[in-house]
């Protein structure tokens, strides 16, 4: 049978959000991944991990972005990983296109989870919980590309693609990524509280 274990870093993390998606009721969360985790139907996308994305979850997530206003009477100033920076009020987000949840195995959990003392911390509780599966993380997806996924796709970009496609080839990809970014920045601001 399979057990789930919630990271208390997942639980840290969401509890003192005040920039950006927000999780306002954590306990209704967790019960409701828990109900769709016990879905027989759960696929694993790839080996060890699963993506729960389900409407009635998606509805317990306050989004984190809106569209970006010339009224400074939409904005509040925050504190947010260490900068004070003005973000947009939650009242303007926008609602998500999707929210997926992120589960891995302890197999994968132990692979990929050693980078941070958080990371040791939920590996060891995850351990001795007797648990099968881990809620991670969470992602939700909006309609409009950010800078952190284009790092991203460039971080991922294998190294032999730089050397079996054409240099124009990447240099596009690279220029489109970066012209979506732009966008982004130029429309869409993180919302606060």
């Amino acid at each position: 049978m399979r057990t789930l274990f919630i990271c208390p870093s997942f639980i840290r993390e969401r509890e003192s959000r005040v920039v950006g998606y927000k999780i306002p009721d954590l306990e209704a969360f967790i019960a409701a991944v828990k109900d769709a985790f016990v879905n027989p139907d759960l696929n694993e996308v790839t080996p060890g991990e699963f993506v729960i994305s389900k409407p009635e979850i998606s509805r317990l997530v306050k989004p984190g972005i809106g569209k970006r206003s010339n009224n400074p009477e939409d904005y509040v100033l925050r504190n947010h990983r260490g900068k004070v920076g003005a973000f947009l009020k939650r009242e303007f987000a926008i609602p998500y296109a999707d929210y997926n949840v992120i589960i891995w195995t302890l197999p994968r959990f132990s692979k990929e989870s050693t980078e941070s003392p958080s990371d040791f911390e939920d590996l060891t509780k995850f351990m001795k919980s007797g648990c099968t599966h881990a809620l991670v993380g969470a992602k939700a997806a909006s309609a409009v590309v950010d800078a952190e996924d284009f790092v991203r796709n460039i971080m991922d970009t294998p190294r032999q693609d730089f050397f079996t496609h054409p240099f124009e080839v990447l240099v596009d990809d690279v220029r489109n990524s970066a012209q979506r970014v732009t966008t982004f920045y130029d429309m869409w601001s993180l919302v606060a509280d």
